[in-house]
């Protein structure tokens, strides 16, 4: 028996205590990422090259294991082997997290009572960060208790940001350092997040890229014109700039 569930742990001892004693539990949860937003974007393809996060029960057997990552595999889709509490940190941080926060979001607004002119200003940044908020109560709440303990941890992490960043916004002087925690925290998550579009948000180090060692000649052209026109005249080309990485010459 497997499941799709985003909570491992309790889904697990659920399963040891309810299932026959000959039946093998082994957990699951398809990782498809962003693709699949609605039932109408539901397709043939969407499990292709897709990670599939496995949880296996401490009864499970290999056999068992392998029928489920045989099934996986005939979908075109990838096993990925975790243990519960890792399964259920990473689910908390990127499901159950933006739930909350979308929540607090909506109510902390929509109970103002100046929120039917609020309202009139909510435009698409407001729309997508609440979008979570839309989910079915009973739903989100269930996601929310089976999971509790790791989804206030990330709750305390984005708190103690927001509590950084608010202190930043009342100091005369931090506010507008271009090197201050204000500026770090906003240079930092456009950073990440341009990794993360760009399907690198693996924080490792690449080892496997070369570094490119200039020739003598190039080492002499450069210490009279450059190194940027020094690879030019050798006939080497300019390196591109990283696209993930902030241009902070734009905040003085």
């Amino acid at each position: 028996v497997t499941d799709t569930s985003p909570s491992k742990r309790a889904v697990t001892q659920w399963a040891e205590e309810l299932l026959p004693k000959n039946t093998v539990f082994v957990g699951g949860n398809p990782l498809t990422g962003a693709s699949v937003k609605e039932q109408k974007d539901a397709s043939g393809h969407i499990f292709h090259d897709a990670k599939w996060a496995v949880v296996a029960s401490p009864s499970a057997d290999h056999n068992s294991i392998k029928t489920l990552t045989d099934l996986i595999e005939s979908i075109d889709a990838k096993p990925v082997f975790m243990d519960p509490d890792e399964h259920d940190s990473f689910s908390a941080a990127t499901t159950g997290l933006p739930a909350v926060v979308a929540t607090a979001l909506m109510n902390a607004v929509s109970t103002s009572p100046s929120w039917s002119e609020i309202s009139r200003f909510v435009g698409m940044e407001f729309d997508q960060m609440t979008a979570p908020a839309s989910a079915e109560p009973s739903s989100s709440q269930s996601a929310a208790v089976t999971n509790s303990d790791m989804l206030a941890h990330w709750i305390d992490q984005v708190m103690e940001r927001l509590r950084s960043m608010r202190e930043a916004l009342l100091d005369d002087e931090e506010r507008f350092a271009s090197d201050g925690i204000l500026s770090d925290s906003f240079v930092q998550a456009w950073e990440q997040r341009a990794r993360l579009e760009a399907g690198i948000a693996d924080r490792r180090p690449d080892t496997s890229a070369n570094t490119d060692i200039p020739s003598s000649s190039e080492s002499m052209m450069s210490l009279f014109f450059g190194s940027r026109v020094a690879g030019v005249m050798s006939g080497g080309k300019e390196k591109k700039r990283d696209a993930t990485k902030y241009d902070r010459r734009k905040l003085n």
